[in-house]
């Protein structure tokens, strides 16, 4: 991300934690991870946000939030960057505001992937190691990965985890070259 659109972001972002830190819960979090993803899969969406004064953008905000669960707070929000003529902040925010809530809640999120997959107590058991390891509440997202041969990976802005048969193998291939 280019330091000044980070910048920019992370002042949004402070701000709109500031004002509507009350409806941030973990169901929010939730709903902006998904809103997140949407728009890192289709970010020609955010074209039709440009035109605040058009008799649909509001509706079109609305409808937004409604699909993802957000709050009338994330519509002010998207309204705001639409006055300011920077709606392309809208991704960089919403990653930045779900970082800010897992910091202010002392929590820590993981992507953990696996292959192959884990069963519900084998899943539970490594969330309850992270927990152990971290000393944090984790909120995780699980998913299988064939690129894993036979492992676990996972995750986080501050941490990596990741213990597979692909791993060990290039530690092999590592010492047999040393070795050459």
């Amino acid at each position: 991300m280019d330091l000044k659109i980070w910048g920019l972001a992370l002042k949004y972002t402070r701000a709109f934690f500031n004002y509507a830190e009350d409806e941030l819960v973990e169901e929010q979090f939730w709903a902006m991870r998904a809103a997140l993803k949407f728009l890192i899969k289709r970010p020609a969406v955010l074209n039709y946000f440009y035109w605040p004064n058009s008799p649909e953008a509001k509706q079109l905000r609305d409808l937004f939030c409604q699909q993802f669960g957000l709050t009338v707070s994330f519509s002010n929000l998207i309204l705001l960057l639409q006055k300011h003529e920077r709606v392309h902040l809208l991704p960089s925010i919403l990653k930045l505001l779900q970082e800010e809530y897992v910091r202010r809640k002392g929590q820590l999120f993981f992507e953990i992937q696996s292959f192959p997959e884990l069963s519900k107590s084998q899943l539970q058991q490594v969330v309850s190691y992270l927990e152990k390891e971290t000393n944090c509440a984790i909120l995780y997202e699980y998913s299988q990965s064939q690129q894993l041969i036979a492992g676990i990976r996972a995750s986080s802005v501050q941490f990596l985890y990741a213990d597979n048969l692909q791993q060990h193998l290039q530690k092999i291939q590592y010492k047999l070259i040393r070795q050459i």
